[in-house]
């Protein structure tokens, strides 16, 4: 959604120089109605650093490197922040941006559990701040283009649920990436990869929330704190079930496929978008048995493509849009809710894991 030409740009600062800033750094530069104006790190010269290989303007003045994250929440032309840091520290920095008057576009996994989330929420509330979580397909013009297939559409309902998200780690990254390390994310996995299975699973059934969750975690590193390959069954009333694995041991796939009685809806890059500006889903309807059940009569299979968008701008151009319409609007109101109920599936997955696939009921979202 694009911001009109005199709207005042969105001015941003990016707490951390993590790695996915990076991307997110060019997302805001293609963005409109959004602008960078600061980074921080824990030292100046770190973030100045880290400014210039994004090709930031620091000489000028029209960025600023701060040398702590204190300095940026105090950066009056700062307006929102993007903030990539361990989920372990989400909490804290949080709130402290919301007590600044910062919006807030956090990374997922937003927090280390329900609880932590909730008081997040609740302080971006009381401030009258923008609260959303980094899922960027959320924001990509295929989600509502499929959608449009589910529910009353073509297809009809979804029933079934299926997913991956993988990618092989090497032993650098299991020894020492901060994504397995308890006092860092101690979500693993299943916050850095599943988040996702979880979100699509929630949006294919209408955000409804499944009642019970059964989770099996293969392989957990530092101490057996923090999975690193997990597969997790979310079910749904009327049997409608989610399945999914992620991990960080097999080769990378992001594919998802969602069934229904009229056909299948699939795609192969669900999270990171194939292309720049270019995506595609593909609708398959077998043709079941037929000669007696001795054949298969021939798929129909069509594939669709989505040009023109860029699904990392787009969530900061959604972001911005929350601004303007205030953080009590629908728009914007939606995104902690959907943060909470994806939070609360997951503590669901890491309960059931840490029990060996126990069935656990999801806790409400109200309470």
């Amino acid at each position: 959604m694009a911001a009109a030409a005199d709207v005042p740009a969105l001015r941003w600062g990016v707490m951390g120089c993590a790695n996915i800033a990076k991307k997110n750094v060019k997302a805001i530069k293609a963005a409109a109605g959004n602008t960078l104006v600061a980074v921080a790190s824990r030292s100046q010269e770190r973030a100045a650093a880290w400014a210039a290989e994004q090709g930031l303007d620091t000489e000028s003045g029209a960025v600023t490197a701060h040398g702590s994250y204190d300095e940026l929440l105090a950066d009056e032309r700062v307006q929102a922040v993007y903030m990539p840091l361990p989920t372990t520290m989400h909490l804290e920095w949080v709130r402290k941006a919301a007590a600044a008057g910062k919006h807030v576009l956090v990374e997922k996994p937003v927090a280390v559990c329900a609880a932590d989330l909730r008081l997040m929420a609740e302080a971006c509330a009381a401030a009258g701040v923008v609260l959303m979580d980094g899922v960027m397909f959320m924001h990509h013009e295929r989600l509502p283009r499929m959608g449009a297939l589910l529910g009353a559409g073509e297809l009809g309902a979804a029933e079934r649920v299926v997913s991956g998200f993988s990618f092989p780690a090497d032993k650098a990254f299991l020894e020492g990436d901060i994504r397995v390390k308890a006092d860092c994310d101690p979500l693993g996995c299943v916050g850095d990869l599943g988040w996702y299975n979880v979100r699509f699973s929630l949006w294919a059934f209408g955000y409804e929330m499944p009642e019970r969750v059964s989770a099996v975690t293969s392989r957990w590193t530092d101490g057996g704190r923090v999975p690193t390959e997990t597969s997790a069954t979310l079910v749904f009333s009327g049997g409608r079930h989610s399945t999914f694995a992620c991990g960080f041991h097999t080769a990378f796939s992001q594919w998802a496929e969602v069934g229904t009685s009229g056909g299948l809806l699939r795609l192969e890059d669900f999270v990171v978008a194939a292309g720049p500006d270019s995506v595609r889903y593909t609708v398959r309807r077998p043709g079941g048995l037929i000669d007696d059940a001795r054949r298969v009569a021939p798929v129909t299979e069509t594939e669709t493509e989505v040009l023109g968008c860029n699904q990392e701008a787009s969530m900061f151009e959604s972001f911005a849009a929350c601004v303007r319409a205030g953080a009590a609007s629908e728009a914007a109101a939606f995104w902690p809710e959907i943060s909470l109920k994806t939070q609360l599936v997951v503590d669901a997955i890491m309960q059931s894991s840490k029990e060996g696939g126990k069935l656990v009921d999801v806790a409400p979202v109200s309470v």
